[in-house]
């Protein structure tokens, strides 16, 4: 029986068949007749067993991640926002903590703590609440490591809702390279029903002046939050895409689904219906490979290079955040429970709790056909394996269009392989999500 991890890809009218190998991210032509064989389930044995040992001497071969290493470190450096959004996943911000924000010790403490375990941090990301009320804590983290670990310096990034956005904000940001994901949800008739400040005003004004004004001095994305409202308002999430790309000159557009169901102001926030890995593969297929993102540039990358981890989400393992106290969390989603909280920063003991059910080196992970693909999120999938079923459908589709795309116009696939690494080496995007 050929194992899981082979894929086996045909185009009849051509006469041609190519064989990918999962683990290792490795194509191989193959003949076509013996393709057309394994499409029958009538492969001899000794085919067979040609095709394991082939691709699990190359599985053999792949590079593992440098431990060492540090993918991401998130900086909660403030729990408080000036913003109420009303499908905010965080309470406003606050998690359910007391709102505070970090001293520019803790942050010091903070690097010290990890660049102690670690060789080397890759990326360094400020989140909150809204991060730019404490922008003093990320003036002082980048000053320090420039100063205390000139050698170690990470890529920076923050999440932002732009709307204090100023001159010496603008310069703190530019200065250090930090990559600015701003947050607007598409044209103000839709962004000013759920983004709104405390006193329920819009904010579509503010922050599209900002953007507008600082967004040329910026290495900027655009974030925007796909509800109910942009489906009433007949805004499908390609429209909105363009709409913020044109309105702002960004490549980067980065859509979430909105995940609750009503709110206090009583207008329904939640996209209707899932929009599962499938059907955004297939749209992006299907749309003429021209609409990236961070995820489809991720699978194309992946398809090419291989994947570099074990684990397909990171969180608790190669990535963390911090809280304004010294928490450590697996990843943003987590923080305010206490049930997973790892470590703290300040502790005298060094001990670190593992949240067992963070574990991904289950049987079931580990031997995963389509683990080098995965973009299952850690927190979604301590709810349920149904997200699990979804990646797997859609990481099937993209692995056949591309092999089809190889077979059938080399020239369209040469094409998306050009563009997925314009979109990544012009956006700066890490080697993982």
């Amino acid at each position: 029986m050929l194992k899981s991890n082979v894929f086996i890809h045909k185009d009849n009218d051509l006469h041609q068949a190519v064989l990918y190998d999962t683990y290792s991210c490795k194509l191989f032509s193959l003949p076509f007749e013996m393709a057309d064989r394994a499409y029958q389930g009538c492969l001899t044995v000794d085919e067979e067993s040609a095709v394991n040992a082939l691709v699990s001497d190359s599985h053999s071969k792949a590079k593992c991640k440098n431990i060492g290493t540090l993918e991401s470190l998130r900086l909660l450096i403030t729990n408080k926002c000036n913003f109420k959004c009303d499908y905010c996943f965080a309470d406003a911000g606050s998690y359910g903590l007391a709102r505070a924000s970090m001293s520019p010790q803790m942050a010091r403490d903070i690097i010290d703590y990890f660049y102690s375990s670690y060789d080397s941090i890759l990326q360094i990301s400020f989140f909150g609440g809204e991060p730019l009320i404490a922008s003093n804590v990320i003036a002082c983290v980048c000053d320090y490591i420039k100063s205390s670990y000139p050698d170690k310096h990470p890529s920076y990034s923050i999440v932002t809702n732009a709307s204090l956005l100023d001159d010496d904000i603008t310069n703190v940001l530019a200065k250090n390279s930090i990559s600015v994901v701003a947050s607007v949800d598409g044209p103000r008739q839709i962004n000013d029903l759920h983004r709104v400040y405390k006193s329920g005003v819009g904010t579509f004004n503010d922050v599209d002046a900002n953007l507008r004004q600082y967004g040329s001095r910026l290495r900027l994305s655009v974030e925007a939050t796909y509800t109910s409202s942009h489906v009433d308002g007949g805004l499908s999430r390609s429209d909105l895409h363009q709409y913020l790309s044109s309105r702002y000159g960004v490549s980067r557009v980065i859509i979430a689904d909105a995940s609750i169901e009503g709110d206090e102001f009583g207008k329904k926030s939640i996209e209707p219906s899932e929009f599962p890995l499938f059907l955004r593969v297939r749209d992006f297929f299907d749309g003429g490979c021209m609409l990236f993102s961070d995820e489809i540039c991720n699978l194309i990358r992946t398809f090419i290079v291989g994947g570099n981890s074990l684990h397909f989400c990171g969180a608790g393992f190669d990535r963390f955040t911090v809280d304004m106290t010294g928490n450590v969390y697996p990843c943003h989603l987590f923080v305010g429970d206490t049930r997973y909280i790892i470590s703290n920063v300040g502790s005298v003991s060094d001990e670190r709790r593992n949240p067992g059910i963070l574990d991904k080196s289950s049987a079931e992970c580990r031997d995963c056909c389509y683990r080098a693909f995965c973009l299952a999120c850690t927190y979604e999938m301590t709810r349920g394996r149904e997200l699990c079923r979804q990646n797997k459908e859609g990481i099937d589709y993209f692995l056949h269009r591309m092999l089809d795309l190889f077979i059938t116009n080399r020239s369209e696939y040469d094409l998306v392989l050009r563009r997925c690494l314009d979109y990544v080496h012009e956006n700066r995007l890490p080697k993982t999500a």
